[in-house]
């Protein structure tokens, strides 16, 4: 006669049973949620982090005796003071000589700590530009009654610096670089912040 057969342990039973696996579509849908939730919070971060800045209001605004807004140098008779006339509009930033006393053809560059998104001559023919990554290079010439660069810096510039010379490669004096309406420049080199605001 023989002995009878020992008991097994009941974890033996679990373990002969077959094996259930998950289906791969769910570990596919698992995947694509955790990509779409960090893709999400990704965005949220980039665009909730940067702070909140505009432009300073002394620089916006066509000045007086240069056209209406919308209007290129080419379709205006200005009738402003001689000098070069910065501003920021609806329809970009602005940078125009009138010639006359003191401003005889102005070249020099403007950079945007973040990059230039377009530039061109407002008046085509009238002088020459050209952008290099962050950096406007422009000649405008001394013979024309109005010449200038309508310019568009990339949408997170921070800063905007404009270097002025004369024809003989001076800088030009402060007293004929105007900002904005009605504003005038406080130095040359011209520097443009845009501060965090509340």
């Amino acid at each position: 006669m023989s002995d009878p057969s020992p008991d097994l342990p009941s974890s033996w039973a679990n373990e002969d049973r077959p094996r259930r696996s998950i289906p791969r579509w769910v570990w596919i849908v698992v995947g694509l949620v955790v990509c779409v939730v960090v893709a999400i919070t990704a965005v949220n971060l980039l665009f909730n982090s940067e702070e909140k800045r505009e432009w300073p209001a002394e620089v916006s605004g066509r000045p007086s005796g240069l056209g209406e807004e919308h209007q290129s140098a080419a379709d205006v008779t200005p009738d402003a003071a001689p000098g070069v006339y910065v501003w920021s509009g609806f329809d970009g930033w602005h940078l125009w000589v009138v010639d006359g006393a003191d401003v005889g053809g102005v070249t020099g560059t403007i950079t945007s700590d973040e990059g230039i998104t377009e530039a061109v001559l407002s008046a085509p023919g009238a002088g020459s530009v050209a952008v290099d990554d962050d950096t406007i290079s422009f000649q405008l010439p001394g013979d024309v009654a109005l010449a200038g660069v309508d310019f568009s810096p990339e949408f997170f510039t921070k800063q905007l610096t404009i270097e002025l010379t004369d024809a003989a490669g001076e800088p030009l004096p402060v007293e004929v670089v105007h900002l904005g309406s009605d504003g005038t420049a406080e130095a040359v080199p011209v520097v443009i912040d845009k501060p965090i605001v509340d």
